[in-house]
This record gives C-alpha cells, structure tokens and sequence, in this order.
C-alpha cells in the first residue's frame, strides 16, 4: 500500500516548507495541512476570503481555492491550486493570486500570512 501523496509537485512543496520551517513555524503549518489525506484537504470560498482577510495580510490556502462567493476587496491570496473561476473574481477586484512557492521566495519570514482553513 502506498502511503502519502503520488503527486511529486506537492511532495516537494512539503518538503521545502518544512526546512522553511526552521525560521518560520508558519510553513511547517501549511506543510502539515497540504499533506492530509485526500478526505481532509483544505477547501476554501473566496467568501472565506474576503471576510477572513484584512488590510495588508496575503491569505494563504494550503489547498484548492474555490470560486463561490463574492469578493469585492483587494487581496491577495496564495494557495496550491485554485479554480478559474476564483482567480477572475479576484483579479477583477483588484487582487492577486500567487503560488505557495511565489509567496514563500516574497516574504520567507511569514509575515503578516493568514492561513485560511
């Protein structure tokens, strides 16, 4: 039986945020949280989004961003994979939609990161 994710991308992006780790818990967090079973992934609404965030925080989605709800704020979120219909909407508000590896080579100290569950 194989136990663990078979995609390579995201066994990678584990592991880097788990060295990240050593200066920021904030990874190993979203580290813990990216390699859940399948059953327990993080699914998150850009409704979600835009009520969780505010000012000048990145929200982070250790999992698939979903494009349900309105958004009307600037904000920008990172997330591992995200629908078409999310990345519009926020970018037609304003915002911007980054990898998780894009956030971490900005800001590796984590700051000002809000992860969304």
């Amino acid at each position: 039986m194989i136990r663990g994710t078979e995609k390579e991308d995201l066994k990678g992006l584990i592991i880097r945020l788990k060295k990240l780790g050593r200066n920021a818990a904030i990874w190993v967090t979203a580290a813990r949280m990216l390699s859940l079973p399948r059953r327990r992934q993080v699914i998150v609404n850009i409704a979600k989004v835009a009520e969780s965030v505010k000012g000048e925080e990145v929200a982070l989605v250790p999992g698939k961003l979903l494009g349900d709800g309105l958004i009307e704020s600037k904000v920008r979120v990172a997330a591992y994979a995200w629908t078409d219909t999310a990345k519009t909407r926020i970018e037609a508000a304003g915002g911007k939609v980054l990898t998780i590896d894009e956030l971490v080579k900005e800001n590796p100290k984590g700051t000002n990161v809000r992860i969304l569950r």
